[in-house]
């Protein structure tokens, strides 16, 4: 095992008592180590290690392994956070106008007039 690989063992397991024993079950199953840790790093940098740490127990609980099950499982959490977690804050605007959500467009009836104006001059 290289350097790289020790240091990623050790961040992963000081993330918590769960993520410990997940990483042990990572280890003795047939999952890459190498790749599973990257991506557990990488979903600590955009979640943090606590948040990946809670879901990584909730999994443990059900027997799930696999970094894809955690990313999901974060995925959703953030989800259900209630608006005042989000930080910063979304901006708001002394006209109320401007704090409108707006509503998605859907262009694809545009997408028909163009295709059909190009087959007939061709």
């Amino acid at each position: 095992m290289n350097s790289k690989s020790c240091w990623q063992i050790e961040v992963v397991k000081s993330m918590g008592t769960h993520m410990s024993k997940y990483l042990g079950l990572i280890e003795s199953g047939s999952r890459s180590l190498r790749s599973e840790l990257s991506q557990i790093l990488a979903l600590a940098t955009v979640f943090g290690e606590s948040h990946v740490n809670a879901c990584a127990a909730e999994l443990l609980e059900g027997g799930i392994v696999g970094v894809e099950n955690l990313e999901r499982l974060l995925k959703i959490k953030q989800l259900q956070r209630d608006e005042s977690d989000l930080l910063p804050r979304p901006i708001e605007f002394q006209n109320q106008k401007l704090n409108r959500v707006v509503p998605s467009v859907d262009l694809s009836r545009y997408d028909a007039i163009v295709t059909s104006e190009q087959s007939s001059q061709e």
